[in-house]
């Protein structure tokens, strides 16, 4: 007999808040000897249709002027690496005898996981609302210095900027999104950070710039989606049996 795990049912997970763990149990009775039972864990992964597309967010910063945009997928693969463009505008403002022009120095992205579960009412307050709580980790992080290009001469000088982002360990502990099921929510984000240092430029010698007059940093969160490839589940095959494999039991909890 196979059967699909119901899509209610919680991922296998291992945190300080939750712990979900599936167990398999197999019991065979002997007619000349004691029964035989055996126990196997396995994991437990929930792998989401979601359709993996680019997508354009803008951000402006109106403390600095800055618009940013963030060109990213809104899928993100456990294995392999994400890419992501970033765009840079409004980056120049002109004084009487030169330009104050922000210059980016360092990128920091940082990939999120957070769990929240829901508490069960206690006995005595069986009518309240159920409390919630959250727990957030970092699955990803780096930080870059180098690698933008800047486009001073254009008729709107710009940063442009592309990175590839990924978990820190390939087979990692990393929970899948799991947000529509009974027990615990899992979702993520991509967080990016951009600091800048504002300088001083004369037009004549665009190459030399004064000490920074003031630094900033700009922060972006989008949420993203942590799944595997889809996969069609089919029913297992039994070597080169010519006989249907059986279907899938209908289970429910």
């Amino acid at each position: 007999m196979s059967f699909v795990i119901p899509s209610h049912l919680p991922v296998s997970m291992d945190t300080p808040l939750a712990t979900v763990e599936y167990e398999v149990y197999a019991k065979a009775l002997c007619t000349e000897r004691e029964p035989v039972a055996s126990k196997k864990i396995f994991k437990v992964e929930r792998i989401l249709g979601a359709e993996s597309t680019k997508q354009l967010h803008t951000y402006n910063f109106n403390s600095t002027n800055i618009t940013t945009t963030l060109c990213l997928n809104s899928v993100v693969r456990p294995i392999g690496t994400n890419s992501v463009q970033i765009r840079i505008d409004n980056i120049t403002s002109c004084l009487a005898i030169g330009l104050e022009v922000w210059k980016l120095q360092k990128v920091t992205w940082k990939l999120e996981e957070s769990v929240t579960v829901t508490l069960p009412n206690c006995p005595r307050h069986p009518t309240g609302q159920p409390s919630q709580q959250s727990e957030t980790r970092i699955i990803g992080k780096k930080s870059l210095r180098h690698g933008w290009e800047e486009h001073p001469n254009e008729s709107q000088p710009h940063i442009t900027f592309s990175f590839d982002y990924n978990l820190n360990r390939v087979g990692s502990d990393a929970i899948y999104a799991c947000d529509e099921s009974a027990g615990p929510e899992v979702t993520h984000a991509l967080l990016v950070e951009l600091h800048l240092e504002k300088h001083f430029v004369l037009p004549e010698s665009p190459w030399m710039t004064s000490p920074p007059r003031a630094e900033t940093t700009l922060r972006m969160t989008r949420p993203v989606v942590l799944t595997d490839l889809v996969e069609p589940s089919v029913p297992p095959a039994y070597g080169g049996s010519s006989d249907s494999p059986p279907s899938y039991a209908d289970v429910s909890y």
